[in-house]
């Protein structure tokens, strides 16, 4: 129900404002003009096959979903704005938790001079390494699409940006906190903590819980071929921790935490050689501390005559703590980016990331092929294994996904 109050608030709010924006104007009983939207659909069938039984046997072996995905967008008549709304909603055969409706973005956009005002939601990435989104802070992570943390709910904000031969300023205020989202009792690619996990029961640290305002603030700009930007956030943590719920506890919550960061992200070409690096200073209530990735992806243009081109990939993860809360504590990712060049687009991404200190492995591949001019066909494997039982001497909840390895088909139609 609030989904559709949501959508519905959000569908008048930007039909009223683009209206105005528009500047149409009518006397007596004549109607104005009709309002000109542009409209991008999606759809997609997906299936997911796991290759061990699970942790937990109420989980399916296999599941298959429904997805749903459109943008309608307008562009004001006088030029300078534009309204843009991209529903998201997908229907899964076994997990309830994963059978979700988002509002990926519904926003306005004004252009005046060089200032850039959005009001809204809307989504804004932060980063520069292929194997994890360190500095990413601004979108909460949607984890019951999938566990690469590419996958974002819409953040309601307004953003204000100022283009200067200086570089480009952005200020952000946050209003409204999304928590994550987390696979439900009955699915797969789930933490195990051996209490039930109480996805609806989430802590926060502020008193104001998911109504505390966030803010953020970033600059961009290149220096001598390299694109920098420099980040600073102040806010609820989008990543949460998990703690039992009493003295004698019943279940586990996600626990949401005030945190300032302040992060860097770099790319920059060298003829070939494409490097890449971010990472973060974050302080919260109890600890400050840091994390850095950092590589390079070099192109081998038309492999032994061909067509083909092969990317080669390396990066090095770091984070300084050591708890079960750090993910990428001593890490190292090596991949393959391969591009056929052919008239379907094929495109092949290949790689490991290994854990230095306990040889724990995450094995990727994805690839993708248009099938005609309006259908992808896109498959991807992961392989997870060695995830230690315990980690800074806590028991270790990612251990329970070293059973659950699995291979993802999807076809996707554009319309």
């Amino acid at each position: 129900m609030l989904a559709r109050i949501l959508l519905a608030t959000a569908v008048l709010a930007v039909s009223n404002a683009a209206y105005a924006g528009s500047k149409m104007h009518y006397t007596g009983t004549k109607l104005p003009p009709k309002m000109e939207w542009s409209a991008d659909y999606e759809i997609a069938v997906e299936s997911r096959t796991f290759f061990e039984d699970a942790a937990n046997p109420v989980q399916a072996d296999s599941d298959y979903s429904f997805v749903l995905e459109a943008e309608f967008s307008h562009d004001f008549k006088s030029g300078n704005g534009r309204a843009v709304i991209a529903p998201f909603a997908r229907w899964d055969s076994e997990d309830d938790e994963r059978q979700h409706f988002d509002l990926r973005e519904a926003y306005l956009n004004w252009y005046i001079g060089n200032w850039e005002v959005l009001a809204g939601v809307s989504k804004v990435f932060w980063g520069a390494v292929e194997s994890a989104h360190l500095v990413d802070v601004i979108n909460q992570t949607d984890q019951v699409e999938s566990l690469d943390g590419e996958d974002k709910l819409g953040q309601p904000m307004v953003r204000v940006s100022w283009y200067t031969a200086l570089g480009n300023f952005e200020a952000f205020v946050l209003p409204l906190f999304r928590e994550r989202t987390f696979p439900g009792a009955e699915g797969r690619l789930r933490f195990e903590f051996g209490l039930p996990f109480d996805v609806d029961g989430a802590v926060y640290e502020d008193d104001d819980e998911d109504k505390h305002i966030d803010y953020a603030f970033r600059y961009t700009n290149s220096f001598a071929g390299f694109d920098v930007g420099i980040g600073h956030f102040d806010g609820t943590g989008r990543d949460p921790r998990f703690i039992p719920n009493g003295a004698a506890p019943t279940a586990v919550l996600p626990f949401y935490e005030q945190i300032e960061q302040t992060s860097i992200d770099v790319t920059g070409q060298l003829g070939g050689w494409l490097l890449k690096a971010e990472g973060y200073r974050r302080k919260n209530s109890v600890e400050t501390y840091g994390a850095f990735a950092a590589g390079f992806e070099y192109t081998l243009v038309g492999v032994m005559d061909s067509a083909v081109d092969v990317g080669l990939l390396a990066e090095y993860l770091r984070d300084t703590r050591d708890s079960a809360g750090a993910l990428f504590q001593d890490d190292v990712f090596v991949g393959s980016r391969i591009a056929l060049n052919d008239v379907a687009g094929t495109e092949v991404l290949v790689g490991v990331v290994v854990d230095r200190e306990n040889d724990s492995q995450l094995g990727l591949l994805e690839a993708s092929r248009r099938l005609g001019d309006s259908g992808q066909l896109s498959l991807e494997f992961r392989q997870i294994s060695g995830a230690p039982a315990t980690s800074g001497g806590m028991p270790n909840p990612g251990a329970a996904l070293n059973q659950d390895d699995h291979l993802v088909l999807e076809y996707r139609h554009f319309f």
